[in-house]
């Protein structure tokens, strides 16, 4: 049986993915995986009551840890916005030692774009790259679910499709990198159970 979900996953996660490493941002940073990413810095206070915004601020955590180590290196990178604490919104951005040009020029970017700002800074090749995502991945984004051609009920099919697929290639990820993915489901449960949900 695990054979057989074994080969599905390695089937299902040949196909392009939409967000290939959403939820599994910071396992990817910390196993060296994936080069640069950013993540919103809620306070540490902060109660999500979502379990997506809950891993990446947990995940957040790691990657500070990470940089105070020594093993990545961070910018942040501030968003205005008038309905956020002191006016402004905060978004970190980590890479891979050694990538501290890439991580110098996205930063830069989203900086501009998430302020509304002429860009001083373009990127030669397209931000999944920088992301660390596959070819497929980043062409079935622009070409496919980004595309005027293709008729909206078909891309929310091709969404809706995708998440098994998105589902697929990160358990395949995570064990890639080390994971059990038995440990992994049992902190996902564990971080659920601790969801503020007043």
């Amino acid at each position: 049986m695990k054979y057989l979900k074994s080969l599905k996953n390695k089937l299902l996660a040949a196909f392009p993915i939409i967000g290939p490493h959403a939820d599994i941002e910071a396992e990817m940073m910390l196993a060296g995986k994936k080069p640069v990413t950013w993540m919103f810095v809620m306070p540490d206070d902060g109660k999500p009551r979502d379990i997506r915004i809950k891993l990446e601020q947990e995940g957040r955590k790691k990657l500070d840890q990470a940089v105070k180590e020594g093993k990545l290196v961070s910018i942040d990178v501030e968003q205005r916005h008038p309905q956020a604490p002191n006016g402004k919104l905060i978004f970190r951005h980590y890479a891979q030692k050694g990538n501290e040009k890439s991580l110098k020029r996205i930063s830069t970017f989203n900086k501009e774009a998430f302020n509304g700002l002429e860009h001083t800074v373009q990127l030669d090749k397209d931000i999944g790259y920088y992301l660390g995502y596959r070819k497929r991945d980043i062409f079935f984004f622009n070409h496919v679910i980004n595309s005027s051609y293709v008729p909206s009920q078909w891309k929310v099919k091709m969404i809706n499709m995708n998440s098994y697929c998105q589902r697929a290639f990160q358990e395949t990820q995570l064990e890639k990198a080390g994971y059990n993915l038995k440990e992994w489901d049992e902190y996902i449960r564990e971080i659920e159970s601790t969801l503020d949900m007043e």
